[in-house]
């Protein structure tokens, strides 16, 4: 097996070796990822990885493959990236794959817009668990190639997330030992140490000392501008355009026009916001974020059609805002779309075999309701109503709960199961889970279920003072005597 893929990788790889390789589309590497083919996989990456080490030049294409798996987050692939890695157990492209469909899903978990706000005790725990074996992957792939310029940036933003310093630290300065020249590897380590001038200032120029591209040494400044958020909030509207302008007029990158875009779009300066959206994507199409941002300016300058194509495509590369717009659009029949459920349908089931909270929910509700001519299901209602639970949606706790503390929808009683899912809607700002607890604990438990540990959690983050424990004291007193 392992001698057929191998004849295959270099065959494939001989094919086309000589042709100069453009940034990967990211819809493309989806559907190579969709066919399940593991030859077919590691002979395409294997030809990104084989570029790069012949000309170091071309990081961009090469970290962009990967970059295009994370939004592919359908559970369904999960065991696509173990054959790969059990097939090919010393393939660095087998390791760096499933590491990004990891951090893929993890970072769906941790995504604000995807479960609006709510940071559940269990979803916490899945996102640290995939963060890990993330990490564990990347670190496994550091040995099985000369030229591991994917896996140090990756292990930078990894152990960043994980608040692991001297992970970082050395991280970097193992990568940039190996690709002085890595504008990826600095630009990964000036956003792991933003707010740090001292740090950036080095950065910046050990950069110019080793030789690195004027350009590239310009949008390492740039940085400086764009991540130190306080000044920009202190400085007027006059001063932050003029920063981002002299910016625009010096430095062209992909990311920086992005951000210079969403500058611009918050002002409602919708020509010029369109202007660096389409300029970063001209530089990276994958910019699922970007694409978004656009869309979202077409709406603003009525051409609804060409908002459309770009939500719908950012929606397809895998973007819960995209998803969910879209959602929304054929539910109201918004923004040129038409009342869909078929649509709406369909885009939920797309969000929801992602892992996206939004689209869980909503598939929930289409097999409850026997929306779009689904026959109406109560147990896969079930299903995905709670699988959005799981990742911290606040509307699908709250219909957890009442489904749990009255046995509806065959889902046997559980008070206590019942009551937990509540209060995690309630911490998550659902005002109609608190009322529910109200109702269903005497006063005393809701002290000690809902009004104790949130002063508990003030007290923790250095928030103890005559007035907070007067009111503590309080509220006590009501629970006590009610």
């Amino acid at each position: 097996m392992r001698n057929w893929i191998a004849g295959v990788m270099l065959s494939f790889s001989a094919a086309v070796g000589a042709q100069a390789l453009p940034i990967p589309d990211a819809l493309e590497v989806q559907a190579l990822v969709a066919r399940q083919d593991v030859a077919a996989l590691q002979a395409y990456f294997s030809r990104y990885q084989h570029q790069y080490e012949a000309d170091p030049a071309t990081e961009r294409p090469l970290i962009q493959l990967y970059w295009a798996l994370m939004r592919e987050t359908d559970s369904a692939l999960a065991a696509i990236y173990d054959q790969w890695v059990s097939a090919l157990p010393d393939s660095y492209e087998a390791r760096m794959a499933r590491a990004m469909y990891r951090w893929g899903q993890a970072d769906l978990i941790a995504y604000p817009v995807a479960y609006e706000g709510v940071n559940a005790d269990r979803a916490w725990q899945d996102y640290r668990s995939l963060m890990q074996q993330a990490r564990e992957d990347v670190e496994a792939s550091l040995q099985l190639t000369k030229r591991p310029l994917v896996s140090y940036r990756v292990l930078i933003a990894l152990c960043d997330a994980m608040r692991d310093g001297p992970c970082v630290e050395q991280a970097f300065r193992e990568g940039v030992a190996q690709a002085p020249h890595s504008l990826a590897l600095r630009r990964g380590y000036i956003a792991a140490i933003a707010g740090d001038d001292t740090l950036h200032a080095r950065v910046v120029a050990d950069a110019r000392a080793q030789g690195m591209a004027s350009e590239h040494v310009k949008v390492l400044e740039a940085e400086k501008h764009l991540t130190d958020n306080r000044k920009i909030m202190r400085a007027d509207g006059g001063t932050e355009v003029a920063i981002y302008e002299s910016i625009a007029r010096t430095v062209q990158d992909p990311w920086l026009d992005e951000r210079i875009g969403h500058m611009f779009y918050r002002r409602s300066f919708y020509p010029r916001a369109l202007e660096f959206y389409s300029r970063a994507l001209a530089g990276n199409p994958n910019l699922d974020v970007a694409l978004y941002w656009r869309a979202r300016t077409y709406f603003a300058m009525g051409d609804m059609l060409a908002g459309r194509a770009d939500m719908m495509r950012a929606a397809l590369m895998g973007n819960p805002q995209a998803n969910r717009h879209l959602i929304d659009q054929h539910v109201q029949g918004s923004n040129g779309a038409v009342r869909d459920e078929v649509a709406m349908a369909r885009w939920c089931g797309i969000a929801a075999r992602r892992g996206q909270a939004y689209g869980a929910f909503c598939l929930g509700d289409v097999y409850a309701n026997g929306y779009a001519g689904h026959a109406r299901d109560m147990q896969k209602s079930l299903v995905w109503t709670r699988r959005a639970a799981e990742l911290g949606m606040p509307t699908a706790q709250h219909d957890l709960g009442v489904m749990l503390l009255n046995g509806l929808m065959g889902v046997p009683q559980d008070r206590a199961a019942g009551i937990g899912w509540l209060k995690l809607s309630a911490q998550g700002g659902f005002e109609y889970a608190e009322r529910k607890l109200r109702l269903h604990l005497s006063a005393w438990e809701y002290f000690r279920e809902m009004t104790w540990p949130a002063y508990r959690e003030a007290f923790q983050q250095g928030g103890l003072n005559v007035r907070l424990v007067v009111n503590l004291m309080i509220e006590m007193a009501r629970a006590a005597f009610a």
